[in-house]
C-alpha cells in the first residue's frame, strides 16, 4: 500500500502546478495534466479499495464451492 501511495501523491504533486497553469502554452499541457490526475485517482480508488474487495468474494466463492463438492467423512462410507 505504501508504495501505491507514494508514488501516486509524488506523481499528483508534480502534476498539480501543470493543472492550474493559465499562462502561454498552457492549452496543451492543462487538459494532459488533468487527465492523468483522474486517471491516478481513479486508479488508486481502484487499486486499493475495489481490487481487493472483488477478490475476498471471489475467494469466498470459490472456498464455498469447494466445500460443497467435498464429501462429508460421514457420508464417504455409505454405499
Amino acid at each position: 500500500m505504501r508504495p501505491i501511495l507514494m508514488t501516486t501523491i509524488t506523481t499528483v504533486v508534480g502534476v498539480v502546478p501543470m493543472a492550474l497553469m493559465t499562462s502561454a502554452g498552457s492549452d496543451l499541457e492543462r487538459p494532459l495534466a488533468l487527465v492523468v490526475l483522474g486517471g491516478l485517482t481513479s486508479l488508486l480508488f481502484l487499486t486499493l479499495f475495489l481490487i481487493p474487495v472483488l477478490y475476498e468474494a471471489h475467494e469466498n466463492h470459490r472456498e464455498k464451492k469447494r466445500q460443497k463438492r467435498k464429501p462429508d467423512a460421514g457420508e464417504a462410507g455409505v454405499v
